[in-house]
């Protein structure tokens, strides 16, 4: 009965996260996807914003590398 019993609340104590991490994941994901539909007319701004980024970094590799 002992063993039942610790099984049981490991069994409860597992379960309930699982199912708050499925249901964050679902949020993050309907969240990503209104994002995106957001931010959809600033793709070519951001694509820009990146590529000037990727610019800053290797500008800052090559500036840091001996």
């Amino acid at each position: 009965k002992r063993t039942r019993l610790k099984y049981g609340v490991k069994e409860e104590r597992l379960n309930i996260p699982d199912v708050n991490l499925t249901a964050t994941a679902v949020i993050l994901i309907i969240g990503g996807l209104e994002l995106n539909y957001f931010i959809q007319p600033l793709d070519e701004e951001l694509i820009s914003l990146e590529a000037g980024l990727d610019h800053l970094m290797e500008l800052v590799y090559n500036g840091v590398k001996p």
